[in-house]
């Protein structure tokens, strides 16, 4: 038997969820996929796009301004 579970295993990404605040999870989640080898897509026409410019400056490491939205948990 086979059970799929991945809709339920992870929690909303839109919720503090073991962080004392939702702007604290959302600087982390901000830091590691901008920072991550996996490339960041827009989730309006799914098309690639540039991490510097987005998410991270990649040679300071600071956090770029990032206007997050979310729908059903995850975040845009």
């Amino acid at each position: 038997m086979i059970i799929d579970g991945h809709n339920r295993i992870f929690p909303p990404l839109d919720a503090a969820a073991g962080f004392s605040s939702f702007k604290q999870k959302s600087n982390y989640i901000q830091r590691q996929f901008g920072g991550h080898h996996i490339p960041v897509w827009k989730t309006g026409d799914r098309t690639r796009v540039d991490k510097r410019s987005t998410l991270l400056n990649l040679d300071n490491y600071q956090l770029n301004k990032v206007d997050w939205n979310s729908e059903l948990g995850r975040l845009n």
